[in-house]
């Protein structure tokens, strides 16, 4: 590992030229080019690679567009996928910067070095070309610059063969057990049956109860198991508050199931209940929704205040406004 990367260093160096090289005519000012990288290490196979072209000139001398590389050209191992152009005055001279967007598909396996080319730009009065008869032919040549690119895998370069199942072939005793077990749950699922039938024919025949009552048996129970186990606590609040709200609705006429608390204090202005249901409401939502942990007596205070509330909304119903019952 030592070794692969002292080589790749040595080889960064070596690619690395020692000074920019400007070529101009004679008695003509100089172009000085250098390229910038944020960084020439870490990139993995069909990485975006940035790289930027800076040429310092004159004030007045334009890089030629016709030389400059173009999106989708290949570029030694490397593909152009962007190149934005910009220029900013430096005192007396131009700064152009070339700004690219390379990607490599060459494995790093194959070289961990890969070098970006030299390239050599054409520079012409603003306004002209390179190419054109009547502008001062100059070209200037970009130092070239090496990426070292990181491994993807490391290890042998052929696969493993595959191990095949690891899970044994089912056997007699695989099917005899399952078996016997399907043997012992219909047996226990029979005598479970016939003991049931049993006691349902001993139970004396009852009247079927109402839904509310069920709510609050199950609310009692919730209760109980809450304060026996803190995990049930999350359920109690959920089920208090949507059997309450079913009996608002039931008894008042009110959506409250689909009601936020707010419009729920807007529709029970004129109730009796009006700011006790409002409370109540208001002590689930903190709970389920607040992250409050309620101690023993305040669950138990909740349960009663919801069987309390379902019970006079069951026997006063939805008095109007300005009623006797409103009054009380």
């Amino acid at each position: 590992m030592r070794g692969g990367l002292s080589a790749a260093v040595a080889a960064v160096v070596l690619a690395w030229p020692a000074v920019p090289v400007a070529e101009t005519g004679a008695g003509t000012p100089q172009a000085f080019p250098r390229v910038e990288a944020p960084r020439d290490f870490g990139y993995h196979v069909g990485d975006p690679i940035p790289l930027t072209l800076v040429v310092e000139t004159e004030r007045g001398t334009a890089i030629d567009p016709d030389t400059l590389p173009r999106p989708g050209d290949a570029v030694g191992p490397f593909e152009i996928r962007e190149v934005r152009s910009e220029r900013s005055a430096l005192g007396p001279a131009w700064v152009h910067r070339i700004h690219l967007v390379l990607q490599t598909f060459v494995p790093a396996a194959a070289g961990p070095v890969l070098t970006f080319p030299s390239l050599e730009l054409g520079l012409a009065p603003q306004g002209g070309r390179a190419g054109d008869s009547q502008a001062a032919h100059r070209t200037v040549t970009l130092p070239s610059h090496p990426f070292v690119l990181s491994p993807t895998a490391v290890g042998p370069l052929e696969p493993r063969p595959m191990k095949g199942a690891v899970v044994p072939r089912p056997g007699w005793r695989l099917w005899g057990s399952v078996g016997a077990g399907a043997l012992c749950l219909a047996l226990g699922g029979a005598r479970l049956a016939r003991g049931l039938a049993r006691r349902r024919a001993r139970r004396p025949r009852e009247e079927p109860s109402t839904p509310e009552p069920r709510a609050l048996r199950t609310l009692r129970t919730l209760l109980a198991r809450s304060l026996a186990h803190e995990e049930a606590t999350p359920l109690l609040p959920l089920v208090a508050s949507a059997v309450l709200r079913r009996r608002l609705g039931e008894a008042c006429g009110v959506p409250a199931r689909a009601r936020t608390l707010q419009q729920l204090r807007e529709d029970l202005a004129g109730h009796p209940l009006g700011p006790r249901v409002a409370e109540t409401l208001a002590r689930c939502n903190r709970i389920i929704y607040d992250g409050h942990r309620p101690t023993p007596p305040e669950k138990e205070a909740l349960v009663r205040e919801v069987a309390a509330l379902i019970g006079r909304l069951e026997r006063d119903g939805n008095p109007p406004p300005g009623s006797a019952d409103a009054a009380r």
